[in-house]
């Protein structure tokens, strides 16, 4: 008996539709998962560091936390182990939200006007590109309002506003808009090129993880000391070593971040994506050439007809 063929010759491996390995598609939420667990659990041993001390045992145990420990002796050591993963992302979730703020206000604030969010190769091609768009439009401004200067008898008051609306593009704006659009340009990314959006992925998990450690690690040095009882001298060395640490972490972190955003920037440069703010004010542009042009006729043709008017009347 033949064997049919139906074009391919194994399962899964050569099926077209299993091609792309699957892991591929589990690693951005496995990566969106890690850093609050990280987080959680760190704020957890903090919190067990400053208050174990107040944790009755189960012998002195009464009312509420007797209950709890009951529970916990039913479902032994795995269901502890799930309650205490389920708390710690949930903690995790929050310290990441007000995480993010801080790294925002603090770290990435600067009054240069520059974000400290990508390479300053990259930030110079930002700006460049935003300065050629408002050079674009502030050019087609000025032809289109010579040309209705120069025919300022049949100029309408339109003319104006739109040659107005065109003026109004401002690069600076324009850097800003696009800085908030990142998010959205990850996920375009996601659909268009898997390579460059795993490439920024890899690095903005990499980034948050550093930056939601930094305060729990800094805490931890802090207690150990007091919970060994360790001599005086060990207290600023505990602590010096866990500031070292956490300033290496946001060193890092904000290397990853440029990285991760410069992948994003890059991916636009090469058209892989595009951002909104800039497909707007190049529609805007090419719109306005568009309207003009046809307007530039109507005022041409104006003029022929009334030389024409003017010359059979002589």
């Amino acid at each position: 008996m033949s064997t049919v063929n139906r074009g391919y010759s194994g399962w899964p491996n050569d099926c077209p539709r299993y091609r792309e390995p699957m892991l591929a598609s589990l690693l951005p939420g496995l990566r969106d998962l890690r850093v609050p667990l990280a987080a959680g659990f760190m704020w957890l041993v903090v919190l067990w560091l400053a208050l174990y001390q107040l944790i009755p045992t189960p012998q002195e145990a009464d009312g509420l936390t007797a209950e709890v420990y009951e529970v916990t002796g039913v479902f032994g050591t795995a269901g502890l182990a799930a309650a205490l993963t389920f708390v710690a992302y949930l903690l995790g979730i929050l310290i990441v939200m007000l995480t993010d703020r801080l790294v925002d206000g603090v770290v990435f604030s600067q009054p240069t006007g520059r974000t400290g969010r990508v390479s300053e190769s990259t930030e110079d091609q930002i700006l460049a590109l935003a300065a050629r768009m408002e050079e674009g439009h502030k050019s087609e401004a000025s032809r289109q309002r010579a040309f209705i200067q120069s025919h300022a008898a049949r100029a309408r008051i339109s003319d104006s506003l739109k040659i107005n609306m065109l003026e109004d593009i401002d690069a600076q704006r324009l850097v800003v808009q696009i800085r908030k659009e990142v998010p959205l340009m990850a996920t375009r990314l996601l659909h268009t090129n898997r390579e460059l959006f795993d490439q920024y992925d890899r690095a903005d998990a990499e980034a948050k993880f550093r930056f939601n450690i930094v305060i729990p690690i800094v805490l931890i040095g802090a207690l150990i000391p007091i919970r060994l009882t360790a001599p005086w001298w060990a207290y600023p060395f505990y602590i010096l070593v866990a500031v070292l640490i956490a300033t290496l972490l946001i060193a890092d972190g904000v290397q990853k971040t440029i990285d991760s955003n410069d992948a994003i920037y890059q991916a636009a440069f090469i058209n892989a994506v595009k951002f909104p703010a800039l497909e707007v004010a190049g529609d805007e542009l090419a719109r306005a050439r568009a309207d003009f042009e046809v307007r530039e006729a109507e005022i041409e043709q104006e003029v022929r007809d009334r030389r024409r008017s003017s010359g059979e009347r002589n």
